[in-house]
């Protein structure tokens, strides 16, 4: 199974644009990043240079896909660049966080920067699948999000995990291995 694509929801609540930036080994071509802000009708292609996908996000609830066919060696790192003054974005997750009272939800933290690690082991022993991101960190203190903005997170990174689970083509994955691949950072 190759890896199909890594998702990450991401809130911006300053009035100035906030500049995200994902960078890692992606090799050539870069695999296609997409993102789609909660209320416009299509996604915008993101264009990759010099391995570093950069976009200007506006206020907005965001959900951020890097579609990939083949497996992304190391880290990637998702940084936010912000002016003296600029509020942090939101991560949103969704899945079994650490120290979270239920086994699966939302949860929402702010931050500058946050790195997705390639994992130990995959669902098969393939280097080919998709990595598991990590649970929210344990030292960024919880962000409640407006219920719109909970319900728009929730049915778009449910849809997604539907989306993968039908790229499985039948092949059985635990739930949390399933949760890790479509939620995070």
């Amino acid at each position: 199974m190759a890896l199909t694509r890594m998702i990450f929801a991401i809130q911006v609540t300053d009035p100035r644009p906030t500049r995200l930036r994902v960078t890692g080994d992606v090799g050539t071509p870069a695999p296609a990043m997409t993102s789609l802000r909660r209320g416009d009708p299509e996604r915008s292609s993101v264009g990759c240079a010099n391995a570093s996908w950069t976009m200007d996000l506006g206020a907005g609830d965001y959900l951020i896909e890097i579609q990939a066919e083949r497996w992304i060696p190391g880290r990637l790192a998702i940084a936010a660049e912000l002016s003296p003054g600029q509020s942090p974005p939101t991560f949103v997750y969704q899945g079994a966080s650490a120290g979270s009272p239920s086994p699966a939800g939302l949860a929402a933290w702010n931050a500058t920067a946050l790195y997705v690690d390639p994992p130990v082991s995959s669902v098969a022993n393939d280097p080919k699948d998709p990595w598991p991101p990590p649970p929210p960190p344990l030292t960024a203190p919880p962000v409640t999000l407006a219920p719109e903005s909970s319900a728009w997170f929730t049915a778009e990174l449910a849809a997604a995990r539907a989306r993968i689970a039908a790229a499985l083509d039948g092949k059985s994955v635990p739930a949390s291995v399933l949760d890790a691949l479509v939620t995070g950072l």
